[in-house]
């Protein structure tokens, strides 16, 4: 049961990501080449992703331990790892974009402060 909801919100977490991803850019390509990114090396290179098991892969990865740092049966889209990397990259790209928000918001008072 652990497993299945650590996949549930590794996959969750990913989809939120991929959108801040999407939200920061203001296009599509950015997250499809982040999915790429993702798939190449997870899947292709390392073989470390069991909802990809139909791709070719180079390396075959085995993690042993505990079941939430490995993934256990879906390897590393099951670890708790991913989770937590998803989570940081969201907040990152959650204050970049509010950054830059503030940024134009200071440039715009500016230009309309001269007038």
């Amino acid at each position: 049961m652990k497993q299945e909801l650590s996949l549930f919100l590794n996959v969750l977490t990913m989809s939120l990501f991929m959108t801040t991803v999407l939200e920061y850019t203001n296009s599509l390509i950015a997250p499809i080449i982040v999915h790429f990114l993702w798939n190449s090396v997870g899947a292709i290179i390392l073989g470390g992703v069991s909802l990809a098991e139909d791709y070719p892969h180079l390396f075959n990865m085995t993690f042993g331990g505990n079941q939430l740092l490995s993934g256990g049966i879906y390897k590393i889209e099951g670890s708790v790892v991913v989770f937590v990397l998803n989570v940081i990259m969201i907040i990152g790209f959650i204050m970049a974009k509010k950054k830059r928000i503030l940024h134009k918001k200071s440039q715009t008072d500016k230009h309309e402060s001269c007038f």
